[in-house]
Formats: C-alpha cells, sequence, structure tokens
C-alpha cells in the first residue's frame, strides 16, 4: 500500500523469482492520512518501537522489517541475509535508525540468521492475536 518496499532475488539464467524480503513503515502521529490510506493510525500503533520502549520522537524512524521468503529450491544460499543487507543499505540511507522485526521463539532457523545479522532480542511478548514473538532489533549508525 506504498508504506513499505519489496526486493526480490531472481535466479540469473532463467529470471525466475527466487525469493523475495519485503518492509513496512508504520506512520508516525501527525501523518496526514488519506482515505486510500485508512489503516495507517493502527498501522502506527503497531509500531514495534513502541512495544520496546523508543521514545515518541523516535518512532518515525523505525522500519518493520516484514517479511522474507525464499523458493525451496534456492535454500541454503543466505538469500534472505543478501535481501535484508540490501534492504538495510537502502533504509540507511533514507535516514531510518531502527531495524526491527518479529521472529516466533521456536523458529531456530529465522532466530539465527536474524541474530547473525547483528539484531539482538529487545522483548518477548504476544504479538498478532496472542502469538509468542520476539522483538528483534537493530540500530543504524
Amino acid at each position: 500500500e506504498g508504506r513499505g518496499t519489496a526486493w526480490m532475488a531472481v535466479e540469473k539464467e532463467s529470471g525466475q523469482p527466487a525469493g523475495v524480503f519485503m518492509t513496512a513503515i508504520p506512520f508516525p502521529p501527525g501523518e496526514m492520512i488519506s482515505e486510500q490510506e485508512g489503516n495507517a493510525q493502527e498501522d502506527y500503533e503497531e509500531n514495534l518501537g513502541r512495544d520496546i520502549g523508543l521514545p515518541e520522537s523516535e518512532l518515525r524512524k523505525v522500519v518493520h522489517m516484514d517479511s522474507a521468503a525464499v523458493l525451496p529450491a534456492f535454500r541454503g544460499f543466505h538469500l534472505q541475509r543478501r535481501l535484508m543487507k540490501t534492504a538495510e543499505e537502502e533504509l540507511q540511507r533514507e535516514g531510518f535508525r531502527y531495524l526491527c522485526c518479529t521472529v516466533h521463539p521456536d523458529n531456530k532457523s529465522s532466530l539465527q540468521s536474524v541474530l547473525s545479522q547483528g539484531y539482538r532480542i529487545a522483548k518477548t511478548c504476544e504479538k498478532y492475536g496472542g502469538f509468542p514473538r520476539h522483538i528483534l532489533i537493530r540500530e543504524l549508525i
């Protein structure tokens, strides 16, 4: 809906998609919300920065490292890590400071991948209708 970005990895020879990574940018207070962006206030209230206690003044610098998907044939090539790194570099140029994501505590593979990229667990709580999640953060300098 225009409040995030997606990066895609494609197989070199065939041009077929191999994986995708998406971000979501929660709206800060005071932003103009058009009818087309009617759920922006809800998105703002879901800002992970709020969950981990960031000051209100910093919430507009938060981006959610939202979703990653890699097709089975391309797993094991570190595509999630490479796509996230590309996203992080671009987000830093755009002025974002806090990269946040959630991982289910039992998802050891995803958790290890994110931790190995410099994220740290800031809080563990229920999200998304009562499901346990680690909220992880990486602060850009």
